[in-house]
């Protein structure tokens, strides 16, 4: 008897130290190191925009006040961790801007918004979203002698990229995520832990990776509509000529050139990020509503001079006298003078031109000249030039200052002399001149506007990622629901351009512009009757 007093006695004890005892640390089963999922060619190929965080709404039925910052938060850590994107301070935008429009991703949800919001904070694109499912489930087993609990936290996000100058969703994805913290308890059960919100976010973050690295893999993938390859005849076999179904009376050749086949002539940062800008607000219905087939975009080694002679022949052959044709270039010039060339109206340097042969590989501005006047029979032409002509820019020279698009120009007899170069900085001739200009705007419904005068440089800027020149222009374009006209915009240009470059450059920058007989505004938005 006395030994089973014992025995029941140890019994009792134990039962109840197991009752009073704290309970072992939870188990959480969400992985610790989520960076490892970053596919390698995402991390390895950065593209350099500005990203800014324009909010995430909580669709979900679990309301949680704070939800939305949370999530806006843990994304642009996501972001920052991944390093694609450049990421605007989250912090920064939430006191910039008001909590209602953060808290319901409307923050760019109307173009006057969306342009506000861009100058504000200086972003090519917007990342924003929705938490579209969020719930909190709990099982277990209880016995007289154990316990155990899971408490799972299911998350699921979308996310979508938007172009911050045009509007136009870049890429989209859906991402989920789970996290679940597992209890085991003493006999009899007891308290042992409670939903921790500090691991429900690591669901959150699970589920923000996931959509996210599905976003930037869309956004590496998407299609880059850039006029098709069109190689020169070989072998003295005549090719046949490129016909295109007439789908509008609107066209438009956008050039961007900031990579060179010939290793003398200095890369540009942001051309080809200006005409991919100037694309998107053409075929973009909101502002410039052109169609997309007769929009020709042509970048890098797309820009080649035979393929940008051979569009420009295309929409020679097609284009009626109602018709309106937009021309736009952003690359290097060669200087317009007879110390340079004999012809004396320069050049406009393309991806395969060679210092050297500039004759024989350049796009001259005189064949320019010639096909605005009387090979495109269009009744309006706007031809838009983002480039200058100055003598100091090629590598290994003591003239190149950052940001400028000058070309060093060495003739096919030799280099330049030191001196010369000095002479032209000191008397001029850097910009497109005024017989160019006056040339290229001549005859009915022409016209021209140049980036800088002929003593001027062009610049870009660090800070805007565009030319100041074409970053403005479109900004200019978009202003009153895009119903601005061509003759307004350069009225605008003319007062932002020169203050925004000296602003960051200390240097001078005014567009330029050149009207033939041009009868009433030119609206780009406008489809010609």
């Amino acid at each position: 008897m006395k030994k089973n007093l014992i025995i029941l006695s140890f019994i009792c004890l134990f039962i109840v130290w197991g009752c009073a005892s704290a309970p072992p640390p939870p188990k959480f089963s969400t992985p610790e190191q989520i960076q490892s999922k970053i596919p390698q060619e995402i991390k390895s190929s950065p593209s350099g925009k500005l990203v800014a965080i324009v909010g995430m709404e909580n669709k979900s039925i679990f309301k949680a006040e704070n939800l939305w910052d949370v999530a806006s938060d843990l994304l642009t850590t996501r972001l920052v961790e991944i390093g694609y994107f450049r990421t605007v301070n989250w912090q920064r935008v939430k006191n910039d801007f008001d909590p209602v429009s953060l808290k319901t991703s409307s923050l760019v949800s109307t173009p006057e918004q969306l342009m506000n919001v861009r100058e504000r904070l200086s972003a090519d694109y917007f990342l924003g979203g929705a938490i579209t499912f969020y719930d909190v489930t709990q099982s277990g087993d209880v016995s007289a002698i154990s316990k155990t609990k899971t408490i799972t936290t299911t998350v699921r996000v979308d996310l979508w990229l938007q172009d911050a100058g045009t509007g136009e969703y870049m890429s989209a994805a859906s991402g989920n995520g789970k996290a679940q913290q597992e209890f085991r308890g003493g006999l009899l059960g007891g308290t042992i832990g409670t939903w921790d919100a500090n691991v429900a976010n690591k669901a959150m973050t699970l589920a923000i990776d996931d959509a996210l690295i599905k976003l930037l893999k869309r956004y590496q993938e998407r299609p880059i509509y850039e006029t098709p390859s069109m190689p020169p005849p070989q072998g003295g076999t005549p090719s046949e000529p490129i016909t295109i179904t007439r789908k509008s009376n609107k066209w438009a050749i956008i050039v961007g050139i900031g990579q060179f086949a010939d290793p003398a002539i200095n890369t540009l940062n942001y051309t080809d990020d200006d005409a991919e800008a100037i694309y998107k607000y053409l075929i973009n219905p909101n502002f410039g509503n052109f169609h997309r087939d007769q929009v020709f975009l042509m970048l890098n080694s797309k820009a080649t001079t035979f393929e940008i002679k051979n569009v420009i022949d295309l929409i020679s052959r097609h284009a009626e006298p109602e018709d309106t044709v937009f021309i736009f270039v952003s690359t290097h010039g060669s200087p317009g003078s007879t110390d340079y060339d004999v012809e004396g109206v320069g050049y406009i340097v393309t991806y395969d031109t060679r210092l050297h042969s500039l004759y024989a590989t350049a796009f001259a501005m005189s064949d320019l000249v010639k096909a605005v006047q009387n090979r495109i029979k269009a009744g309006t032409v706007v031809t838009v030039m983002d480039t200058c002509y100055s003598a100091e820019a090629i590598r290994g020279t003591l003239y190149a200052p950052r940001g400028s698009k000058d070309l060093l120009v060495e003739t096919e007899t030799g280099d330049i002399p030191q001196e010369m170069i000095r002479q032209k900085l000191d008397t001029g001739g850097l910009g497109v001149s005024s017989a160019t200009i006056k040339a290229l705007s001549s005859g009915t419904g022409r016209i021209f506007i140049t980036s800088s005068q002929s003593n001027e440089k062009s610049w870009e800027s660090d800070h805007l990622r565009h030319g100041f020149f074409t970053y403005y222009l479109l900004d200019s374009l978009k202003k009153k629901g895009g119903k601005v006209s061509v003759q307004e915009a350069f009225d605008y240009l003319k007062q932002e351009v020169p203050k925004a470059v000296m602003k960051e450059k200390g240097k001078p920058q005014n567009p330029e512009i050149g009207m033939g007989d041009v009868r009433g505004d030119v609206f780009l938005n406008v489809t010609p009757k």
